[in-house]
């Protein structure tokens, strides 16, 4: 519940990135499991769209943080 009530409807263009890394690294170690918490999927989602959404911005902004973004992302951010 923490990730819906205080993570998500905080994103902002400082820090969603940050999120998405997160989110995907965490997703990334846990591939293996079968158990893992559907709110990951759900914080990974709504970073990818945040960031897609505002593309523009963190090109402009945090240039140097996305593009070290992990190139599968980079390339599904931008497909958004």
């Amino acid at each position: 519940m923490l990730i819906y009530k205080e993570i998500i409807p905080k994103f902002r263009n400082d820090n969603a990135i940050q999120y998405l890394e997160a989110a995907h690294d965490h997703l990334e170690s846990k591939k293996d499991d079968s158990d893992v918490d559907q709110s990951w999927f759900d914080l990974f989602v709504a970073a990818l769209e945040h960031v897609s959404k505002n593309f523009l911005i963190h090109l402009n902004t945090n240039y140097e943080r996305l593009l070290r973004v992990n190139i599968l992302l980079l390339e599904e951010i931008i497909e958004r």
